[in-house]
């Protein structure tokens, strides 16, 4: 069962607002005024476009989204939403529509929040759902507290998460998964999902150390591509963890693994030069 994040088409105001709620907790003294300064627009705009009384041209929201620091193609995403809502005309506001429901985003999506999945951003959530299906679990808050080396406590909160999401229900007083294919897309801009990666690069650096290399594998390859390859890339990759997933999940369950794979650019300038 593949089981990623969950996310949605949200609002791009939403997306505004988790990034200045984000750099808040990094920074409690960062202000609203520091923001606007940061995204080179003034205080009062940015405050009106928080309440909905005024929005932003096509242009300027791509502008605001590489100062927010997404890649290409999640800056966008963002300028799709803005001219979905703010277009001069039918043709631009149809052009952002279809931008969105395109079969790259779109087959990725199940509709749930990004407000849901901050929830369980943590990553031994999604661990836990693994352990469920170990061969050897016994349904009990305390198998799963040994395999994954928690708190008694974080089990028991995770779990109280996780079955108000529906994602496991008690049967027999026993906890088990619900037969449910959670998926996302890495198109979206979403502080949470980037948090939750961020989780499992560090347990993969951990691994070097700390896991016998005849139960790992972290390989690396350096090479000169071409950039204008990446999404036929991207989409092999996606290929490959899907079929990977089956084939490991086809026999025998007494293990819970976690794959990362990272296709990267090391160029400074990125693209055609």
């Amino acid at each position: 069962m593949i089981r990623t994040l969950t996310m949605k088409l949200g609002s791009y105001r939403e997306i505004i607002q988790e990034e200045f709620n984000f750099r808040v907790q990094s920074n409690s003294s960062y202000s609203l005024r520091a923001f606007a300064r940061d995204l080179k627009i003034y205080p009062s705009q940015l405050s009106d476009i928080l309440k909905s009384k005024s929005g932003l041209s096509g242009k300027k929201a791509y502008e605001i989204a590489l100062q927010m620091g997404m890649c290409l193609e999640d800056s966008l995403y963002f300028k799709a939403l803005v001219e979905m809502e703010h277009g001069r005309n039918s043709v631009i506001v149809n052009q952002a529509k279809k931008f969105l429901e395109s079969k790259d985003y779109a087959e990725n999506f199940i509709r749930h929040s990004d407000d849901q999945f901050k929830i369980i951003s943590e990553w031994y959530h999604f661990a836990i759902l693994s352990v469920m299906e170990l061969d050897r679990y016994d349904g009990t808050i305390k198998f799963i507290q040994k395999e994954l080396g928690l708190e008694v406590k974080q089990v028991k909160q995770a779990m109280l998460r996780l079955c108000n999401l529906n994602y496991v229900e008690m049967i027999e007083q026993r906890f088990v998964v619900k037969e449910v294919m959670l998926a996302t897309t890495n198109e979206v801009p979403s502080k949470a999902l980037k948090f939750f990666h961020r989780q499992h690069l560090q347990k993969s650096m951990s691994a070097i150390d700390e896991i016998s290399v005849e139960l790992r594998d972290i390989t690396s390859m350096t090479m000169a591509i071409d950039v204008e390859k990446i999404n036929d890339a991207k989409n092999m990759i996606k290929k490959f963890r899907r079929e990977l997933c089956r084939f490991m999940e086809g026999g025998k369950k007494n293990s819970v693994y976690n794959l990362n794979i990272q296709l990267v650019p090391l160029s400074e300038k990125k693209g055609n030069q």
